[in-house]
């Protein structure tokens, strides 16, 4: 779990299968194994999990947390939240407080949220996910000005990973700030190179600003490692080679691009990941006008994403294909 909460998943896989292999009765294994599968989107063996378990402990904590956040995963929003409501009964953690301030962000109960939000920093206000969800929170409600002084005050933290920085660009971007955001993914991408979600977020706005070479070379470094946004970032090599009139490039990246969608869904960007011991879904920037972003949810822990489709409608006057879809 230690391995998933910094992020490291590749060897945090290979040490949770090494443990399932020697015995794999263990209840935080099983939950453990859940949750990765909850982030890989295998709905229906979460739910196949999640009844074996309630028979052995239906009333554990962690199992109810579980449960509701496959349920946010399907859009059960009051569901969720009337089940986490009964975990609270039976026990008040953090983590059950935190998932309830994150079921009533996506119910647009965006006071109540707030409520949460500010007492779950009182008690930990180094609480990464908590500032997350508070400064989205605060941007629902139009407080622009507090939800940057706080994400601002995490970017010489390592809590966030860079995520921080992301979101401090999102909100200069969804201000119409594009070079200022721009410095601080940069500046991001100097502490943390291997975060694609700054790659992705820097790329978008390099494509806005018609950055076309400095988008090319971010984008082409960041196809020479796997990643979750592959498609999303050869969609865009494809568009940056068109606007730069390189024909053979645009065709030969076009045709990736087709080849990996094919094997895989629809272009969806991916979604941030926190942590694993505690699954979150959060929203990202939505449109002005939908009050700041298109698709729903995102994940915090399996699946979460601060991306930045407020930007949708110019994204498109200058690119071709570019990224189709958003959250989950």
């Amino acid at each position: 779990s230690l391995l998933f909460q910094r992020r490291d998943y590749l060897r945090g896989d290979i040490a949770l299968a090494r443990a399932i292999e020697l015995d794999d009765r263990p209840l935080p294994y099983q939950l453990l194994n859940a949750r990765r599968k909850l982030m890989r989107g295998e709905l229906q063996q979460v739910e196949h999990i999640i009844e074996k378990l309630k028979q052995q402990d239906p009333t554990n904590v962690y199992l109810l947390t579980l449960q509701a956040d496959l349920m946010v995963t399907q859009g059960r929003y009051d569901q969720a939240e009337a089940l986490l409501r009964q975990a609270l009964v039976v026990r008040e953690t953090f983590s059950l407080r935190f998932s309830l301030a994150r079921v009533l962000y996506l119910q647009r109960q965006y006071s109540r949220a707030l409520s949460y939000t500010e007492d779950l920093l009182k008690d930990s206000p180094t609480h990464w996910e908590s500032v997350y969800l508070q400064a989205m929170t605060l941007l629902q409600l139009d407080q622009t000005d507090q939800a940057l002084k706080l994400s601002e005050d995490f970017l010489a933290r390592e809590e966030s990973q860079g995520l921080a920085h992301r979101l401090v660009a999102d909100i200069k971007r969804y201000r119409g700030q594009e070079q200022a955001a721009q410095e601080i993914l940069v500046r991001g991408l100097e502490r943390y190179p291997r975060q694609f979600y700054l790659i992705e977020a820097l790329s978008a706005s390099y494509l806005v600003t018609r950055q076309y070479k400095e988008a090319k070379v971010i984008l082409e470094n960041a196809l020479k490692a796997d990643s979750p946004f592959q498609s999303v970032f050869l969609d865009r090599l494809a568009t940056v080679y068109r606007q730069l009139n390189d024909q053979v490039a645009y065709q030969r990246t076009l045709r990736q691009f087709q080849q990996e969608t094919n094997v895989h869904e629809p272009t969806q960007t991916p979604h941030l990941n926190y942590s694993c011991l505690h699954l979150v879904f959060l929203p990202a920037a939505r449109q002005k006008s939908q009050h700041l972003h298109g698709s729903e949810v995102a994940a915090i822990g399996a699946n979460s994403d601060l991306c930045t489709q407020q930007l949708r409608s110019r994204e498109r006057n200058g690119s071709s294909n570019f990224v189709k879809t958003y959250g989950a």
